[in-house]
């Protein structure tokens, strides 16, 4: 990309509901789809017909981690909605995306396909590669302002537990993995006041808290979402006590069996009766009960 080239960011998108439907998925999956669809037509780029904006960035489009990019592009390949190529790893939307999703936009602005389609036919790419500077390869300027992704415009009061879930996908990995599920709302809320960085310090605390006595009990001694992230709960030193483990017993076909020490010799008890144990040593077997 030249100096005096000017970057243009992504800030919203519109969402065809009737589409989002047909297609069922979620806000996030439609947004990164319809990024990517934009951003491999965008007649500035130096690559035609695919996307090869990173992960990061397209995550950053829609204010979620790399890693949620990560899934969420995975389950648009499974869908069958983008596919990638996979000696460079660059995305573009399928025909699935353009049938259920830009001809709908054509017909709703009532816009014909040669003016409104912008789809360039792509060459291959192993020979377009050739024409891209290697500096330009994860570089914005195949960027659409035209479709900027807008996901704050809906206020998150206005929207549904599971809607916000799916808006949040760093706030969905952790609520769904802490065991108290009370008061989304006020633990979204103290959930973005957290930096990212520390997310699998608090993913790794929960994991740990959850195996202890206090927490595997009753569920009243565990804290609110909201309580946990406002305390900074995961920075506590005493995370509890485990549970003991059951040492595993010798059973013979369902009884109990003991080893006297002083004949040197397992007995089967059966009915409260010791009988010699006949049998070989491989065929004990070692139960928690």
């Amino acid at each position: 990309m030249k100096n005096s080239e000017q970057k243009e960011i992504l800030t919203y998108t519109i969402i065809i509901h009737q589409a989002k439907k047909t297609l069922k998925i979620s806000l996030n999956e439609y947004c990164i789809a319809d990024s990517i669809y934009h951003l491999q037509n965008n007649p500035k780029s130096n690559l035609q017909g695919w996307c090869y904006a990173s992960k990061k960035t397209l995550g950053s489009y829609i204010d979620v981690s790399e890693q949620s990019a990560h899934s969420i592009i995975t389950g648009l390949i499974k869908k069958g909605l983008i596919e990638k190529d996979q000696d460079t790893r660059y995305l573009r939307t399928t025909q699935v995306w353009y049938d259920n999703v830009i001809l709908l936009k054509l017909n709703s602005r009532n816009l014909s396909h040669t003016k409104e389609s912008l789809v360039i036919p792509s060459r291959k790419l192993s020979a377009t590669l050739k024409e891209v500077e290697p500096d330009t390869k994860e570089s914005l300027d195949n960027i659409d302002s035209n479709n900027d992704i807008n996901k704050n415009n809906i206020k998150d009061d206005d929207l549904s537990i599971k809607e916000l879930l799916e808006k949040y996908p760093d706030f969905d990995t952790f609520y769904s993995l802490y065991p108290r599920k009370v008061g989304p709302r006020k633990a979204l809320k103290s959930f973005k006041k957290i930096s990212k960085k520390l997310l699998p310090d608090i993913l790794e605390d929960i994991e740990t808290k959850k195996e202890t006595k206090a927490w595997l009990g009753d569920k009243d001694f565990i804290p609110h979402p909201a309580t946990y992230l406002n305390q900074k709960r995961w920075e506590d030193i005493d995370k509890g006590s485990l549970p003991e483990k059951k040492k595993p017993k010798p059973f013979y076909r369902g009884d109990p069996m003991v080893y006297s020490e002083a004949r040197k010799k397992w007995y089967v008890i059966d009915n409260g009766e010791w009988k010699d144990f006949a049998g070989r040593e491989e065929d004990i077997d070692w139960e928690t009960k």
